[in-house]
């Protein structure tokens, strides 16, 4: 595991939940939302929204991102832990099992688990965080959630070809390297379901939103009518 933060099996039960198209950007329902709900947003300190608000930049979605990634993953996984919900104990068990070589193998090298963190596990989450920082939208239809970067290929190689993420959400069991050839074959039919949401590389997000705000922190269209979890969009 080495990116050590995450437990495959909890990443892979997350992603799948992600994937209900449906629930995409829905703060309470898709665990990959940078979202919150009115409700939550609106009752934060000052100082947490505009925390919230910074990591909706794309700078700081590179910097201070992976460290909010981390803690909140952490908080909720706690309480999945305390709750005993199904395969999360023994996800984290097979995961602890598996950081025992990586750490002995750091151990041996004279690498400080610290450097490790630092210089591998932060700039990985980082990497990732730029892929998936334009993936999603708020939008009402469905399609037009999720966009369409066409990067350079070493980008495309780098993180398997889902900046093409409309056609990983539509094709998710087709293998990364078909994605382009479908996507070619494909292209209109993918811009006119999304909206036309198509980015030119991630130079252009930089450009963008490098250090201006993409998406607001409480969800533009979703509100739940009575802030509980289960309720009713309008």
């Amino acid at each position: 595991p080495l990116a050590a933060g995450f437990p495959y099996r909890r990443y892979k039960a997350l992603h799948l939940q992600h994937h209900r198209d449906e629930h995409l950007t829905d703060p309470f329902e898709d665990p990959e939302s940078y979202f919150w709900c009115e409700n939550d947003a609106t009752a934060m300190p000052a100082w947490m929204h505009g925390r919230f608000a910074v990591n909706n930049s794309l700078l700081g979605r590179l910097t201070i991102g992976p460290a909010l990634t981390l803690i909140g993953f952490t908080k909720t996984e706690t309480r999945r832990l305390r709750a005993n919900e199904t395969g999360v104990r023994q996800a984290w068990a097979l995961h602890l099992i598996g950081l025992l070589p990586l750490t002995a193998i750091l151990i041996w090298a004279g690498l400080p688990l610290w450097v490790y963190g630092l210089g591998v596990i932060y700039p990985a989450i980082s990497l990732t965080s730029l892929r998936s920082f334009a993936e999603h939208q708020a939008a009402e239809h469905v399609g037009a959630r999720t966009a369409v970067v066409e990067a350079h290929p070493f980008f495309g190689l780098l993180y398997l070809n889902n900046n093409l993420h409309i056609v990983h959400h539509a094709s998710p069991t087709t293998p990364w390297h078909r994605l382009p050839a479908l996507y070619r074959d494909r292209k209109q039919q993918y811009l006119a379901a999304n909206g036309h949401t198509l980015f030119h590389g991630y130079s252009e997000i930089a450009k963008r939103f490098g250090l201006h705000v993409k998406n607001p922190v409480a969800h533009p269209i979703m509100h739940r009518s009575d802030g509980a979890k289960g309720a009713s969009w309008k």
